[in-house]
């Protein structure tokens, strides 16, 4: 499989972001993220939502209003 930018780069929720979760998660995400908009996380895996939560709020990004179930998996399935 390839990384998991690549697979942004094949498919992904128009409008939105990439920023693997990773050791340069908050770097990464604090330049990108908009401070003053909902944010709905689109997680590589279920696990991922918690720790993703709280990686954002550590940084001020406090306005997590939810996250796709199932991942982009599930949004292509539904034929998004």
């Amino acid at each position: 499989t390839g990384a998991p930018s690549d697979a942004f780069g094949a498919a992904h929720v128009p409008g939105s972001l990439f920023a693997g979760y990773g050791p340069n998660f908050h770097t990464w995400i604090g330049w990108v993220a908009p401070y003053d908009r909902d944010v709905i996380i689109v997680p590589g895996g279920e696990g991922d939502v918690d720790d993703v939560v709280t990686a954002l709020r550590q940084i001020g990004i406090d306005r997590v209003v939810g996250y796709l179930a199932g991942g982009l998996k599930a949004w292509t399935e539904a034929g998004k």
